[in-house]
């Protein structure tokens, strides 16, 4: 087993939620009974008294090998952006306080049931593969669930995409989705494509809306690497990255996906039923 050792651990809180937060004071609390040092991310934006803290907020860096997560999926994935941008690797806790919680294996009232064995390293780790985008070469960004090319204003998107030197086909349509498995049962199901096991490591290449009946969702290998081009005759479509807004890519240019060159770290303590998870959900209102 990989060892995580170090005495500052991260703590991210779902924002706006009073279960998060009250959990977050319970796990800051062992934490400096422990001797450790728990630090509230700057992404938080959360004042470090509203935690039990006296220190200022900090960004991630390498001297944190740990983070607690206490929120949902959009808490989670906002962490993993920030980790990447900053290529640290740690190893995350998951503690479920929020609507969406597919990637949690605990909720908040197990909290400190399981906090002393994340310390003592008493977990498994579950590896999840993440996509990268390159955007000729000026801009990188990393994705779990899923990348996001969708037109403006009811204005077809014009995309050629390309597996490696080979032309896959031209989208004509409301845009392009391009998932990892982890994030097939995301946008890229609910948009017609297919439901991937998560240790199958792939890539899935969905389109949306595409006026064109031949194009259908690829699965391909994540070691191959995928080009897409908007093209010049289309709109500007926008770049969504698991879910946040990364702005408009511009006429002419071309995305370049392939794996990106670490693996997520996360730490287990129950066995996570995928199957029942992707197709017994229940409302989230």
């Amino acid at each position: 087993m990989m060892r995580w050792e170090c005495k500052r651990i991260g703590v991210v809180v779902k924002r706006n939620s009073k279960e998060a937060l009250t959990t977050a004071r319970e796990i800051v609390s062992f934490l400096n009974q422990k001797g450790l040092e728990p630090v509230n991310a700057t992404l938080n934006k959360i004042p470090s008294d509203e935690l039990g803290l006296s220190s200022e907020p900090q960004d991630f860096d390498e001297e944190i090998c740990r983070v607690i997560v206490i929120g949902g999926d959009g808490t989670f994935l906002r962490v993993i952006q920030e980790l990447t941008s900053k290529e640290l690797s740690p190893v995350i806790m998951t503690i479920g306080a929020g609507r969406r919680c597919f990637y949690f294996d605990i909720d908040s009232s197990e909290a400190t049931l399981y906090i002393d064995r994340f310390l003592k390293n008493d977990f498994l780790v579950q590896q999840y593969f993440l996509g990268s985008i390159s955007i000729e070469n000026e801009k990188t960004y990393s994705f779990l669930n899923e990348a996001v090319l969708v037109g403006d204003r009811a204005k077809l998107a014009r995309l050629e995409v390309y597996i490696g030197t080979t032309k896959l086909y031209d989208v004509f349509g409301d845009g392009l989705i391009i998932s990892t498995s982890t994030g097939s049962t995301a946008y890229s199901l609910s948009a017609g494509g297919p439901v991937i096991e998560p240790s199958l490591a792939s890539f899935v290449i969905t389109p949306l809306a595409s006026i064109q009946l031949s194009n259908r969702p690829v699965v391909i290998s994540p070691l191959l690497e995928i080009r897409v081009l908007v093209r010049k005759d289309g709109v500007m479509p926008r770049l969504i990255i698991d879910g946040i807004d990364k702005g408009y890519v511009e006429r002419g240019k071309t995305l370049y996906f392939k794996i990106y060159k670490k693996p997520l770290h996360v730490a287990r303590f129950k066995w996570v039923r995928f199957y029942e998870r992707t197709f017994e959900r229940k409302t989230l209102y």
